[in-house]
């Protein structure tokens, strides 16, 4: 049995599996005499990949099998493709066919995954219809029991599609392995990459499909590439899940791994891209190569740890932080059932649980952020006990996001919190909600007020997205005297942030805070007890968080 090992030669197949041509330009030298007939050919394929630590590229290659790939049997003589199959999880292969034509084929494996459960290809961008990758052998005498072993390697400029390939399938792998996927769930995937010519990374739900950035050749300090950036890629599968099996309310644009004031739907879509990527890599250490020439020849990356958000990174906090939201989320999955858990912290879900809950937000209510997720998992308690939501609760505020609904007793005028003493009186709460509430938490105060004072009363320090809308009212009846939504009078409209319309405005601790003037002569019925309710603003734009914290003062 004559073995064929050898590099692999890089084609492009227009139309996804292209052909056509004679035996003297589709297998240059070999010469065959006769008709085929029955053969079996096998072989095992394997793509040169580049292995990453948190510096980088290690500048060493791993050599590593094309899983679930297509392969197929071609004609030499007219490029008709005998047989197709697939390689297995370890790149291996067994075709077995008959060739009614001259003898003389070839083999080739193309950037294509099928299954009953996914479709996943691999493109390059700039060819009309779009061609799928391949790596294929030389031609052979097939009458010979062939045993092939073909390479996708750097050098003939087909391995990274190959590793996008596998990152794709790890990625899906991972959500079938939590909650079995089934036949139809998801719809085709296309991944784009093309050397030297893609010019983003990101995914797009109109088309499912994901674009793979390639600039080796942009100015020195902005070349970036990311067909080896593993986690970069899961991350954008990730996105692609969700919109698949989930809900995403993202507006997208620009945003930035230290930012706190984040869209709360982009910072809760980030943050689970970048948790994915994690979990489906099984490390929590993201990656970015963005630099691979700079001077002196070294790898430049972004990094973090999703353990801890070192380095750099520790101080970030809050539902409206993507990396906070992205470690939240990895604290929940590590520990004994899950990776490695170095932070001691108290949250310990399986992936089942985790991805569940993702599903669950499907064909529910917008927006979806992170409390959103918080009251999916809380309302099913066939899959979350107790103890599972204490302690990702508890995980979750040691990263400074806040979902612990208060008592309850202050929801009505009735079991309104008395604000006494000396000024300035404050109180600081959190507009959490309780499960019996469906869509809201109230919070109201007493105080006592004297007749000629002007007081000024004030929410801030805002967090996790929190937009107040505060209200003096009467003691007696509860009748509203004067009211406050945003301290600076600006009014954010509901499509804020859509194509067209104006900004959102950021979540940060003051934009989207209250304020008002009260003096009890002028505004309400001289000096005596008032109530103060502070509630999530009716008008609130799209952008704010469900929840969020607040300082409440009076002075």
């Amino acid at each position: 049995m004559p073995p064929w090992a050898l590099a692999g030669l890089a084609a492009l197949l227009a139309g996804g599996c292209g052909g056509g041509g004679s035996a003297s330009n589709l297998c240059p030298g070999l010469s065959t005499a006769g008709a085929g007939g029955a053969f079996t050919v096998t072989g095992t394929v394997e793509y040169e990949d580049r292995p990453l630590d948190t510096d980088g590229f290690t500048g060493a290659s791993a050599y590593l099998p094309v899983r679930e790939a297509a392969v197929q049997a071609v004609r030499c003589s007219d490029g008709a493709v005998l047989k197709e199959g697939k390689t297995d999880g370890t790149g291996a292969f067994s075709l077995s066919a008959s060739n009614a034509g001259t003898a003389g084929i070839y083999v080739r494996v193309l950037t294509r995954a099928l299954s009953a459960l996914y479709d996943v290809t691999v493109t390059d961008q700039t060819s009309s219809p779009v061609a799928v990758y391949a790596v294929r052998s030389v031609g052979f005498d097939e009458r010979s029991a062939p045993v092939v072993t073909l390479t996708a390697t750097a050098a003939a400029g087909i391995a990274p599609p190959f590793n996008i390939l596998d990152q794709a399938l790890t990625a899906i792998e991972f959500v079938d392995a939590a909650v079995p996927l089934v036949a139809g769930q998801l719809a085709a995937l296309r991944m784009v990459w093309e050397a030297d010519t893609t010019s983003t990374t990101a995914y797009f739900p109109t088309s499912t499909t994901i674009y793979v950035l390639d600039q080796p050749s942009a100015p020195p300090g902005l070349t970036d590439t990311d067909g080896y950036d593993d986690p970069v890629i899961r991350h954008e599968v990730g996105h692609y899940l969700v919109d698949q099996l989930s809900k995403d309310d993202s507006p997208g644009g620009a945003h930035a791994a230290g930012e706190e004031d984040q869209d709360a739907r982009l910072a809760w879509s980030e943050g689970w891209g970048n948790f994915f990527a994690g979990a489906a890599g099984g490390s929590p250490n993201y990656v970015d190569t963005y630099d691979p020439n700079p001077p002196g020849g070294m790898t430049s990356a972004l990094y973090f740890s999703l353990e801890d958000l070192t380095p750099g990174y520790e101080s970030v906090a809050g539902s409206t932080a993507e990396l906070a939201v992205a470690a939240a989320l990895w604290d929940g999955l590590d520990g004994a059932t899950g990776p490695a858990d170095t932070d001691g912290d108290p949250a310990d879900l399986t992936p089942f649980q985790l991805i569940t809950a993702i599903e669950r937000l499907a064909g529910g209510p917008s927006p979806v952020d992170f409390a959103r997720f918080w009251n999916t998992m809380r309302a099913d308690t066939a899959t979350f006990l107790a103890g599972d939501l204490t302690g990702f609760r508890n995980a979750a505020a040691l990263l400074g996001i806040d979902l612990q609904e208060d008592a309850g007793t202050d929801d009505t005028a009735g079991g309104a919190t008395a604000l006494a003493g000396g000024f300035p009186r404050t109180a600081d709460a959190n507009l959490a909600w309780d499960v019996t509430k469906a869509s809201s938490d109230t919070d109201y105060y007493t105080t006592d007020l004297t007749g000629g004072t002007t007081y000024t009363i004030f929410t801030s320090d805002l967090g996790d997205g929190a937009d107040t809308y505060l209200e003096v009212r009467d003691a007696a009846d509860a009748t509203a005297l004067k009211s406050n939504d945003n301290w600076d009078g600006t009014f954010y409209s509901a499509v804020c942030g859509a194509l067209g319309a104006p900004a959102c405005p950021p979540n940060d601790v003051a934009t989207l805070a209250s304020q008002l003037t009260f003096d009890p002569d002028v505004d309400g019925s001289g000096t005596g007890t008032y109530l103060i309710r502070v509630t999530r603003s009716p008008n609130a734009p799209p952008s704010a968080g469900l929840f969020g914290g607040y300082h409440l003062e009076i002075q």
